[in-house]
C-alpha cells in the first residue's frame, strides 16, 4: 500500500495559499512530493482510462438498476431500487400487515433494518458480498467491482431477486430468523 492524497482547487486559491516563495512550502505533509505513492497513484489513474472503467461502471451501473427494477417490481419489501454507477441501494420495508400495523413506526423501521441485514446474510451465503448502508440498515448497498462484466450483473440482479423473493412477507422473515437464531443458541448450550 502507498498513501497518497490529492487536493483540488482553483487557481486563485493556489495562488492564495503557495503564490509567493516565502509560503511555497508551508503547506507540507509526511508524505507530501512521496515517490512511491506518486507512482502507485499515476499507474492507477492509467489503469482507469486504460480499461476505461469508469464508462464500464456507468453502463454497467445503468444495466444493474434496470435489472433490479425488472425484477424487484411489485416486490412487496422493496420500497425503492436507486443508485449511481456501480453503487446501487435496494430500499426495503415492510408490507402493511396485520404485523406491521401493530408494531410502531420505529420498531417498524427497525425490523426493516434486520432485513437489510438479514438479506445481506442471505446473499453472502449465495457468494454475493453487500451490506445494509451504514445509517439506513434498509438500504442494501451493492457495489459491485469496475471490472464487473454484463453477465455478471444479471447474475447479480437475479441472486437479489430470489433472495428477497424468499420473504414476500414478514412472518416468513420472523420464522427463518427466529429459526437459526434457535439452532446457534441450541449449538452453543452445555450438554
Amino acid at each position: 500500500m502507498a498513501p497518497i492524497g490529492v487536493a483540488v482547487t482553483s487557481a486563485a486559491i493556489h495562488r492564495e495559499a503557495y503564490g509567493a516563495l516565502d509560503r511555497f512550502d508551508l503547506h507540507g505533509s509526511t508524505f507530501a512530493g512521496y515517490a512511491l505513492g506518486c507512482v502507485a497513484a499515476r499507474e492507477t489513474l492509467g489503469i482507469l482510462e486504460d480499461e476505461a472503467l469508469a464508462a464500464n461502471a456507468a453502463a454497467r451501473g445503468a444495466q444493474l438498476l434496470e435489472a433490479l427494477r425488472r425484477t424487484l417490481a411489485g416486490h412487496p419489501l422493496v420500497r425503492d431500487v436507486r443508485g449511481r454507477g456501480l453503487l446501487v441501494g435496494v430500499e426495503l420495508g415492510l408490507p402493511a400487515t396485520i404485523l406491521s400495523r401493530l408494531v410502531a413506526g420505529s420498531l417498524r423501521a427497525r425490523l426493516a433494518g434486520i432485513f437489510g441485514q438479514w438479506a445481506a446474510l442471505k446473499l453472502l451465503e449465495r457468494g454475493v458480498v453487500c451490506q445494509p448502508a451504514s445509517l439506513h440498515w434498509n438500504v442494501l448497498r451493492l457495489e459491485p467491482p469496475l471490472t464487473i462484466r454484463a453477465p455478471e450483473i444479471e447474475q447479480l440482479a437475479a441472486a437479489v431477486a430470489q433472495v428477497l423473493d424468499d420473504y414476500r412477507d414478514a412472518r416468513t422473515l420472523l420464522r427463518d430468523v427466529a429459526a437459526r437464531a434457535g439452532r446457534r443458541w441450541l449449538a452453543r448450550r452445555p450438554a
